[in-house]
């Protein structure tokens, strides 16, 4: 009688309706849900002496650190890729 139950137990389930449908579902990032931000403003640019003096000042430090060679970069010259080289 056992198996009798396991057998048509099997045979039920294999022709029941699956408790849980499975569908497809597409899922969207929040950011692409939010509404669009507007755009920035265009301010004009001010240049008032003090700006040009500050301007000068990082460029003189620049120019500095490059002539004294104690500037910092990411890698040498020689190994910085021009862009015909990139593949």
């Amino acid at each position: 009688m056992r198996w009798q139950l396991a057998i048509m137990w099997l045979f039920a389930s294999a022709f029941a309706a699956p408790v849980i449908k499975w569908r497809r579902q597409i899922v969207t990032p929040k950011h692409l849900m939010a509404p669009p931000l507007l755009p920035i403003a265009q301010d004009k640019v001010v240049v008032t002496p003090q700006k040009l003096r500050e301007v000068a000042d990082l460029k003189a430090m620049i120019q500095k650190a490059v002539d004294e060679n104690t500037s910092v970069v990411s890698a040498a010259p020689s190994k910085i890729l021009s862009p015909q080289h990139i593949d």
